[in-house]
């Protein structure tokens, strides 16, 4: 049952946590209780989150830059947004530096790996994460804390290309779930892709606007949301 899928994610922090059973790294998030399934959205902490990497493998590839914003009773907070460029002092290949437009002076300039999963640890501490395409922040993330990719995490994804997913199988497309691709049918405007902040701006912008098609103006829980996501 999807309900009992996050009493379980919950059910397990508090039990590694109250048994100091885990890697203090991520203590930031062990700390904090989940919020209940039947939680309003407008209710929750929602910070969107992107990186951006020199590639797609977990395994070798680097964050090169973190980005995120906060939601507020489902509004996007402005004021709340962060960004970094992340020190790097390997050599970018051609495609990556053009897909990013990240140069390697800015990455140079940039603060620390382990700064810049502290900044992120503290952001999301308590929260509820929207992204486009969890996996690769959730799998990156873990790399970066030099973590195994089967380490727990107790995190609430909400995935707005899963999410897209679940309308165009409903209606029986078969389209792009890029988020260029996915924003656009929702009419909103074009924005600076691949760029760590932006990206996260236009996934919450794309979050809001898949919820008010599909729910119109409901304020749905947290457990409406995510079993139709999983």
């Amino acid at each position: 049952m999807f309900f009992n899928k996050l009493k379980h994610i919950e059910k397990k922090r508090l039990k590694l946590y109250q048994n100091n059973n885990f890697d203090h790294v991520l203590e930031p998030i062990f700390k904090h209780k989940l919020p209940l399934a039947n939680t309003s959205l407008s209710q929750l902490k929602l910070v969107s989150i992107d990186f951006e990497t020199s590639g797609l493998n977990f395994e070798q590839d680097h964050i090169l830059s973190i980005g995120g914003v906060c939601l507020s009773k489902l509004e996007i907070d402005f004021q709340s947004s962060f960004h970094h460029y992340v020190k790097y002092l390997g050599k970018l290949n051609n495609d990556t530096a053009v897909i990013n437009q990240i140069t390697l002076a800015q990455l140079l300039d940039g603060i620390e790996l382990e700064q810049a999963m502290s900044i992120l640890l503290d952001k999301i501490q308590g929260a509820v994460i929207i992204s486009h395409c969890h996996t690769i922040e959730k799998n990156f993330l873990l790399r970066a804390l030099n973590l195994k990719l089967s380490t727990f995490l107790p995190i609430i994804f909400l995935d707005t290309m899963l999410l897209e997913k679940t309308i165009m199988r409903h209606d029986n497309y078969n389209l792009d779930v890029s988020l260029s691709a996915c924003r656009k049918r929702y009419n909103l405007p074009p924005y600076n892709a691949h760029n760590a902040l932006a990206d996260s701006v236009a996934t919450a912008e794309l979050f809001l606007a898949q919820l008010k098609t599909i729910y119109k103006n409901q304020d749905i829980d947290l457990y409406t949301l995510y079993k139709r996501i999983y």
